[in-house]
């Protein structure tokens, strides 16, 4: 009797430890992680932004009477080379170019009175971006991931700004640079097996800017700007559609 007992016991145990094995490997096991973007695919994308506006005789809040046009266009596109699954390296190039021509407006806070004639500037920007982005699947989701794109960043722009439409001479001309090391998260999802939306906005930089005037041709002005933030910065949410090329 007492054999048959030790015989079933380690039976048991015989069939029970492979089993519980094969559970912690399934239950602890997480090298199965979805892949949004296999190793040696790339990804080109980008995004791209139109506004205008008019304004005839358009009171808002404590401004009266603007009558104004302008817009604001920017574009840019990204490539990126994945050499590992979900991470890869990339670059984005940006262009923006804004208008603004405000001939009358005026606001009055109690005794304080502003008022803008015959205002007008000019201005465009050229930006790039070394980054590395790493994609980070939504549970076990093989369309939707938040993503992360950390990495350097250069700009430089010019602008006129003037109160009035003739004369190369009247008015202020700037150049303006920066540089800085950015971190922008964003959420990504496949549309399709190629072809994918996303939305990031900037949330933490650390960046140097210096700007260089001259007015009337005549007098020079400059500005030198340091910033370390961390934060949503909603001025920089983008937008955009990205396409896979490659072997899925």
């Amino acid at each position: 009797m007492k054999k048959t007992v030790l015989l079933t016991l380690a039976l048991l145990l015989g069939a029970g430890i492979p089993a519980l094995a094969r559970e912690k490997q399934e239950r602890y096991d997480d090298s199965a992680r979805p892949v949004i973007v296999p190793r040696g695919n790339w990804l080109v994308g980008g995004n791209a932004a139109y506004s205008g506006h008019r304004n005839d005789n358009y009171d808002f809040a404590v401004v009266k009477g603007i009558n104004s046009v302008g817009f604001h266009v920017a574009a840019a596109p990204e490539v990126c080379y994945f050499f590992r699954d979900n991470l890869g390296a990339g670059l984005r190039i940006g262009y923006g170019r804004r208008m603004l021509d405000a001939q009358s407006g005026s606001a009055q806070m109690g005794s304080l009175e502003l008022g803008v004639n015959n205002y007008y500037t000019l201005s465009q920007d050229v930006n790039a971006m070394a980054f590395l982005r790493y994609y980070l699947p939504v549970a076990d989701s093989k369309r939707i991931s938040f993503h992360v794109d950390a990495g350097l960043q250069g700009a430089f722009g010019q602008a006129r700004r003037s109160d009035e439409h003739t004369g190369a001479e009247v008015g202020s001309w700037e150049k303006n640079y920066r540089v800085g090391l950015l971190l922008q998260p964003g959420i990504s999802a496949l549309v399709t097996r190629r072809m994918a939306v996303f939305a990031s906005l900037g949330m933490a930089g650390i960046s140097y800017g210096r700007k260089e005037q001259t007015h009337n041709q005549v007098d020079p002005g400059s500005s030198n700007s340091y910033a370390i933030q961390y934060l949503m910065d909603f001025t920089s949410l983008r937008f955009g559609i990205d396409l896979i090329l490659g072997k899925r």
